[in-house]
């Protein structure tokens, strides 16, 4: 056979060749683009998930939050995305019940010892407070199942505003809530006599002189 036959046949394949593999790797160029579209736009989805939600919150639409939080969070797994969202609603509820005896800067949470200690102090105000929406104890609740990791802070201080003394005295007795271990137990001591008394335990003298 002629050489320059040959050559003309091999280049008639080397061309085939490389316009299949041109067109394979364009179709990849093709999925991986088609991904990342998909990708942005899921971002995008979730991202109008969380700001729809967030918004109905702030418009004081609990219930349609809650739905489009738990499609939101539904699939989520970043343990820290719930709790910027869980720490964020939860600021802003204790901002509204403790309203004229604490102010709630920069969207941080007061200790929980102050909080409690302004709590007993005016008692006859809190008594007659409503207690935490659903919307955060739900939040809380999905939470803890899906990490399997409780909220102590938030749970005792829901507990608190529900008038569920024994369940907060569970909560305080069970965690820590102060890193100082010293503080902590002075700490315990005076909120689990403020609930003894709650609980109709008076086998102690309760005592209002620790300086939370």
């Amino acid at each position: 056979m002629d050489i320059n036959i040959i050559i003309s046949v091999g280049f008639g394949i080397i061309g085939v060749i490389a316009f299949i593999f041109a067109l394979k790797q364009s179709k990849k160029a093709k999925t991986a683009e088609n991904k990342i579209i998909e990708l942005e736009q899921a971002m995008t989805s979730y991202k109008y998930l969380k700001d729809k939600a967030l918004s109905c919150y702030y418009n004081g639409n609990y219930e349609e939050s809650l739905d489009i939080f738990k499609k939101y969070l539904l699939n989520n797994k970043d343990d820290k995305e719930w709790s910027r969202i869980i720490l964020e609603i939860i600021v802003k509820e204790t901002e509204k019940m403790y309203s004229g005896f604490i102010v709630v800067a920069n969207g941080k949470m007061p200790e929980v010892s102050l909080l409690t200690h302004t709590y007993i102090l005016n008692e006859n105000h809190f008594l007659k407070s409503s207690p935490y929406p659903e919307i955060i104890k739900s939040l809380i609740g999905d939470y803890y199942n899906v990490f399997n990791k409780r909220r102590p802070a938030s749970e005792f201080l829901i507990a608190l505003f529900d008038k569920d003394w024994q369940k907060a005295k569970d909560i305080i007795t069970a965690f820590n809530m102060l890193e100082d271990t010293d503080l902590d137990a002075l700490f315990k001591q005076y909120v689990i006599k403020y609930l003894d008394l709650k609980l109709g335990i008076t086998d102690e003298t309760f005592f209002d002189d620790v300086p939370f």
